[in-house]
């Protein structure tokens, strides 16, 4: 087996695994972590109001309704805190879906054509004869 067939054999998969990879699109990955983001603090806010009503109203007399705790403001928090936790765990597992891509992508295209290295004279001149 000579130098060049171990060179075909290792361009092939490269050029195999370059077209599967091309083939591939991420998924962009903002508006999960932005609407992710968002969420986490429309939900910490709700969550906050609702607690500190609950704290009003556990000082308050009990000639005040019940239906006043914040205990309604606490669930919802939660609620939309949660969605706003899922969105951003996915946001950042595309992202870093999108980071191995690139990687992948010029990891392929360096096996397929690695970079050319230019020698410069041994005087200091540049390689195209200009000084």
């Amino acid at each position: 087996m000579g130098a060049c067939d171990r060179a075909d054999a290792v361009v092939v998969p490269a050029v195999r695994e370059l077209g599967e990879i091309m083939s591939w699109k991420p998924t962009k990955s903002s508006g999960y972590l932005g609407w992710g983001i968002t969420l986490l603090i429309i939900g910490q806010v709700a969550y906050d109001s609702g607690q500190r009503q609950s704290f009003q109203a556990a000082l308050r007399s009990s000639l005040w309704s019940a239906s006043d705790d914040g205990s309604a403001w606490i669930i919802v928090g939660l609620i939309v805190s949660f969605v706003g936790l899922v969105l951003l765990v996915s946001g950042v597992v595309y992202l870093a879906q999108s980071v191995d891509y690139l990687a992948q992508r010029e990891h392929a295209r360096s096996m397929i054509a690695p970079p050319t290295t230019e020698v410069s004279d041994p005087d200091g001149g540049s390689p195209d004869g200009r000084s």
